[in-house]
């Protein structure tokens, strides 16, 4: 009889620490998820501001301008002169 208590005994307390364990485990698991969320949306967060800026700073550039400013800039490595045939 003595011998049944003691091993309730025993099991309960062993049953116990697992559930304290468990929980505890849990806890931490479950702020240390909670700050990897938190980095990632801050990271999100931040590359959508970068993706806005862009666009709206591509939606400003006048390409149709610039690209043929810079077209017009003599280049004189490129030869236009040289037959294909010397090639």
């Amino acid at each position: 009889m003595i011998f049944q208590i003691a091993i309730t005994i025993v099991l309960s307390i062993a049953v116990i620490g697992l559930l304290v364990w468990f929980f505890n485990a849990k806890d931490t698991l479950s702020k240390t998820h909670n700050h990897y969320i938190l980095t990632l949306e801050n990271a999100i967060s931040i590359t959508r501001f970068q993706l806005n800026f862009r666009n709206e700073n591509l939606n400003r550039y006048d390409f149709q301008k610039y690209n043929l400013e810079e077209a017009l800039v003599v280049q004189p490595e490129i030869i236009l002169m040289e037959s294909y045939n010397d090639i």
